[in-house]
């Protein structure tokens, strides 16, 4: 097993090296003892095609290693949770460590029986046409998996699908016939509390949005029905805003260019769907608001109990619930 105090940009991989004769084999042969939660005594020579994967790899073990104070285990848990999601979006991964199945896995594969229609040959994609798709997600998903390494692994590819969607803006959509399709999302990331770092995963993505000058593009966390339809109005300014540091001046100006264009992160959506369930609940008005928002309408008519009524043009609201 590896010292806790090795650096994660350069991992200690204690053992001895041995020459390389078939590079795929070892390899597999080294990240299979990485998912038993301790450094493998033998290390490839060489690990071609697949160094960077494994340097992915062997600084998430470190961090697992370190914090868990070399909990087998654990970092047999995470590892094993990594790998599985780096397979989903890098086929060439999945068919190295799952070899070509035998005549007989195949027998008994043809015996499951599943209840979902198979869709017809000619729908069905192969895995391969996602390589590439979409790189910015690619360098997103690795850098989320170090930024928040004891997350459910698909919370990445979705907070980075949101984070694409809130950027859109409705500026995108897919023509359907008379109809156009605009890129909305509704997420919900679901794992019990405290275990799979829902919370964590999302801030990653909202601060990466905030930080790269976006911040205007998000909605507030916790609005009632009522704000959030005058928002994306975008009818009131601050009474204060004269008097506002020019740069929330400047964040304002951008709020309000888009009003109707934002993007909101509920947390609890346990609590959440239960206060929308309540008759005389405020939150209950958000169960009608959030399906006419799906459909991406040309625009949506308030009309409050008291004042004025107001409306918000080319509105769009993706989220994700944690």
């Amino acid at each position: 097993m590896g010292s806790d105090n090795h650096m994660v940009q350069t991992p200690i991989r204690p053992g001895t090296r041995k020459k390389a004769k078939d590079i795929d084999s070892e390899v597999r042969e080294y990240i299979q003892g990485l998912c038993k939660g301790v450094w493998p005594d033998d290390q490839p020579e060489d690990f071609g095609e697949w160094k960077d994967v494994i340097e992915d790899i062997e600084r998430i073990f470190t961090k697992t290693q370190q914090a868990t104070k070399s909990n087998a285990q654990k970092i047999a848990e995470q590892i094993n949770k990594t790998i599985t999601g780096l397979c989903k979006t890098d086929p060439a991964l999945a068919e190295l460590l799952n070899p070509p199945p035998t005549l007989d896995d195949i027998e008994i594969e043809n015996e499951d029986i599943s209840s979902f229609v198979e869709l017809p040959e000619y729908a069905q994609l192969a895995p391969s046409l996602a390589e590439g798709a979409c790189p910015w997600l690619d360098k997103y998903v690795r850098f989320s998996r170090m930024a928040s390494p004891e997350a459910y692994d698909d919370y990445h590819v979705f907070t980075g699908l949101w984070a694409l969607s809130v950027v859109n803006a409705r500026r995108a959509y897919l023509p359907l016939g008379n109809e156009r399709v605009y890129g909305n999302l509704m997420i919900a990331l679901y794992g019990n509390s405290s275990l799979f770092a829902k919370s964590t995963t999302a801030r990653v993505a909202k601060k990466m949005l905030i930080e790269s000058g976006l911040g205007h593009l998000l909605g507030p966390d916790k609005p009632s029905p009522s704000k959030l339809l005058s928002n994306m109005a975008g009818k009131h300014i601050a009474s204060d805003y004269s008097s506002l540091p020019i740069e929330k001046q400047e964040l304002i100006r951008k709020k309000m260019t888009m009003p109707g264009q934002k993007g909101m992160y509920i947390d609890e959506i346990g609590k959440f769907i239960e206060s929308a369930l309540k008759k005389n609940s405020t939150n209950s008005e958000f169960v009608d608001i959030l399906l006419t928002l799906d459909a991406c309408p040309l625009s949506l008519l308030q009309i409050p109990r008291q004042g004025d009524q107001s409306r918000s043009y080319n509105p769009i609201s993706p989220y994700w619930e944690g």
